[in-house]
């Protein structure tokens, strides 16, 4: 599908990224494995009945995640759209029954794991995604040369 893509956009060494791309994926999926094995080991430690556990995997780290997502993006699409899945996890995370019966410590400390949770998986995702990783270089190569950077490699010359 991606290489139909990049040649239908012409995308230039198309096939050479894809295979870059493709080499990476059994890394970025076991990055994601070990955190979902670390939040099911930490539930299983708290030892919670079904609901309880439900409840936070599927309502409230889905909202701390877009809410973590939304906060540290500065693009402005991204922005909206993080904030729109946010919000619309956040609705659904208040409409739920458990959240109608917890007292706000509790929610309040289930918010503090999940908070620890989600800054874990971006720990492990940031070889690839973080400041230094692979997406960042191919995103940062992308972007061209800004006005700055021409004057001071003009300045140079």
């Amino acid at each position: 599908m991606l290489a139909g893509l990049g040649q239908t956009y012409q995308v230039s060494k198309i096939e050479k990224a894809l295979e870059q791309f493709s080499s990476q994926i059994w890394g970025i999926a076991a990055g994601i494995n070990s955190w979902w094995l670390l939040v099911e080991q930490s539930i299983v430690k708290e030892e919670l009945d079904e609901l309880t556990s439900s409840w936070l995997v599927g309502y409230l780290l889905p909202e701390v995640y877009w809410l973590a997502q939304f906060d540290k993006t500065k693009n402005r699409v991204l922005r909206e759209v993080y904030y729109n899945a946010y919000e619309k996890a956040h609705q659904t995370l208040l409409a739920h029954q458990l959240t109608l019966t917890l007292n706000k410590v509790e929610v309040d400390q289930w918010r503090d794991w999940a908070t620890l949770m989600v800054a874990k998986f971006q720990r492990t995702t940031s070889a690839i995604e973080g400041r230094n990783g692979y997406l960042s270089r191919l995103h940062h190569s992308g972007r061209g040369l800004s006005e700055s950077d021409l004057q001071v490699r003009a300045y140079r010359s």
